[in-house]
């Protein structure tokens, strides 16, 4: 499947998730933020890349605890990449698990059942989208507690 070739502000595309998270989480006093960067560009496609973001963030939005925050940052590496990191507060993944998280049908302890509507497919269907966009997805747990993911995707050049 070819990725369509748009132009995406990854920086307005990011917003819109977060709005979307907070009216989600906010009955559940949970907050998302978003650090911005600066309004890098990339070529894909604007609703996989939406999709990439949602499964992320809505993932740790669910793990993470009531009165905690969500956080999205977003800066330029030095090869000319942006770098998504979004962080949670939740319980994180047993180390031996963190590479499965992006298999499909793959679940956990730390995931959603399927009696309460997670399949394990939102971040096997997020790796293909950012592999299909020339970019990487990575985890990991925070050293202080929580998740974190983060996705590089090549910078569109001016």
């Amino acid at each position: 499947m070819d990725v369509k070739q748009d132009v995406v502000s990854i920086d307005d595309l990011v917003r819109t998730v977060v709005a979307n998270a907070n009216f989600e989480g906010a009955d559940k006093g949970k907050l998302v933020v978003f650090e911005g960067s600066r309004n890098a560009s990339v070529r894909g496609d604007r609703s996989l890349l939406q999709s990439v973001f949602e499964n992320v963030v809505r993932n740790a939005l669910r793990h993470t605890p009531s009165g905690t925050t969500v956080t999205i940052s977003a800066k330029q590496a030095a090869d000319d990449t942006l770098v998504v990191v979004v962080e949670d507060c939740g319980p994180g993944v047993p180390e031996a698990q963190i590479e499965e998280i992006f298999k499909p049908f793959v679940r956990g302890d730390y995931a959603r059942n399927r009696a309460s509507g997670g399949y394990g497919i939102g971040l096997a269907i997020a790796h293909a989208a950012v592999r299909k966009h020339g970019g990487t997805i990575t985890a990991a747990n925070r050293t202080n507690g929580g998740f974190c993911v983060k996705i590089s995707l090549p910078i569109l050049k001016s």
